[in-house]
């Protein structure tokens, strides 16, 4: 289902930000949100809505940990996907 189509019919209301549980859980579906400019919160991380004293706050330790967790839990949804197939094609090979 597109994110335009979720909230029971709502697609003309907007979201500016999605608060999930962790952010291993939404990994795969960073770029879907990122494209329509929401932005993605995660409770096991720190985060600010406003910057403090009028700059920009400090991003880089926070990115570098998102992004080695995101990438974590890419590698085992594949792995997991991949052993599964290959659980399919021994079970077809033997009939």
């Amino acid at each position: 289902m597109g994110l335009d189509t979720r909230g029971g019919g709502h697609s003309h209301e907007q979201f500016d930000h999605v608060i999930c549980e962790s952010i291993e859980r939404a990994g795969r579906h960073m770029h879907r949100f990122e494209r329509v400019g929401v932005r993605i919160l995660a409770a096991d991380e720190p985060f600010h809505l406003t910057t403090v004293d009028g700059r920009k706050p400090k991003v880089a330790t926070f990115l570098l940990t998102r992004w080695v967790k995101q990438s974590i839990a890419e590698f085992y949804v594949v792995d997991m996907l991949e052993k599964a197939w290959d659980g399919y094609a021994v079970h077809a090979e033997a009939g």
